[in-house]
């Protein structure tokens, strides 16, 4: 699957993508990830060897490498482009379908 990433700003650190599939507890349990170098604009995560059935994606944008979320100072986004509210959205308002070559675009956000 690839994930066409939108609306990043800069080219400092990473975009890093976690998938969960169905009963995976989302989007804190995921076991597959994806990372790419940032750039501004467009940038591409490559989920390889996935078995068709429900996923559910969340991303964020690394931008001081450390590996971690720095939750109000980074981007982040959700397939379907779900909301982040109070909290992370729950696996239906994320789900997506993959069937074979499956291609989606999530544009990520920044609080400040």
């Amino acid at each position: 699957m690839r994930v066409d990433v939108s609306g990043v700003r800069g080219d400092h650190g990473f975009i890093i993508g976690t998938l969960c599939k169905e009963g995976e507890a989302f989007p804190s349990g995921c076991t597959r990830t994806a990372r790419a170098k940032a750039a501004d604009g467009v940038v591409s995560l490559d989920f390889k060897g996935l078995a068709q059935g429900d996923y559910a994606l969340a991303l964020y944008h690394d931008e001081n490498d450390n590996s971690r979320l720095e939750l109000g100072a980074e981007g982040i986004g959700f397939s379907n482009n779900a909301n982040l509210a109070k909290a992370a959205p729950q696996f239906d308002a994320s789900r997506i379908k993959v069937n074979g070559a499956t291609r989606i675009r999530v544009r990520i956000r920044y609080s400040i």
